[in-house]
């Protein structure tokens, strides 16, 4: 069984690989993985960047509108994408969401998610017998503690890159926002700049690895984005190693 590779939407998702193919095309077509996609990931589904066959799974984690285009039947997914690939739909999605799926017939699976403080986002990983799967900032986390909770234990996540874009060197921020006009916050992460929500996104990850350290034997992230850069030394819970490669 090969390791699980749970996609988001994400620049390096999009990069080229070692023979100048798409790099999520690469890594699909190369049958070792299992491949989850996350949240809005599911795009590339929907644009062809992906065959049916290729993907295992899809999770939807948030009540967000952009699921509900992605479902519509026309510029979205259509039946016969969606056909023999189980979707994991959280229960708080909303209506539209089951309702655009029950009409291209989906295989639907809804989840529970874990929420604290009576708030969607953040979510708090806590140590606990059980594994808790939040909603969080992102579908990755949230894919990443189903699929676990599934049994799942080798990872490798690609497109998940913490940032609209790359990671922002600092000095390189002001010329950033002087030329996009970006109203978002930033926050400093090590020597890289990063938009909040993204910054919450990363904390999530770190305390769903403290809170359940035997959920996942190895992960590695993909790309160049600033995940990659601050978050990607190996996860080794277990004795047995696990090869992973860069690209």
């Amino acid at each position: 069984e090969g390791p699980t590779l749970i996609v988001s939407p994400g620049p390096s998702a999009k990069d080229n690989g070692p023979d100048g193919q798409n790099i999520l095309q690469y890594l699909a077509a190369s049958n070792r993985y299992k491949v989850v996609l996350a949240g809005s990931a599911t795009r590339f589904l929907a644009d062809g960047t992906l065959s049916p066959e290729n993907v295992d799974a899809i999770v939807f984690n948030n009540p967000e509108s952009q699921y509900e285009t992605l479902l519509d039947g026309k510029n979205g997914l259509t039946q016969a994408q969606l056909e023999g690939i189980p979707v994991y739909v959280a229960t708080h999605c909303r209506r539209e969401v089951f309702t655009a799926l029950q009409n291209l017939q989906g295989d639907i699976r809804p989840w529970n998610a874990f929420i604290g403080n009576d708030d969607e986002r953040p979510i708090n990983y806590k140590k606990s017998s059980d594994l808790e799967i939040g909603t969080g900032y992102g579908a990755a986390i949230s894919a990443l503690g189903l699929m676990s909770a599934l049994g799942h234990r080798y990872f490798e996540m690609i497109g998940w890159d913490g940032s609209a874009d790359y990671a922002i060197e600092l000095e390189d921020l002001p010329d950033y926002l002087a030329r996009t006009q970006d109203p978002r916050e930033t926050v400093q992460i090590g020597n890289y700049a990063v938009f909040k929500d993204f910054a919450g996104d990363g904390k999530e990850y770190q305390d769903f690895i403290s809170a359940h350290p035997g959920a996942i034997y190895s992960l590695k992230i993909h790309g160049n984005g600033l995940w990659s850069k601050t978050l990607n030394t190996p996860v080794f819970c277990h004795s047995q190693p696990f090869h992973t490669h860069d690209f």
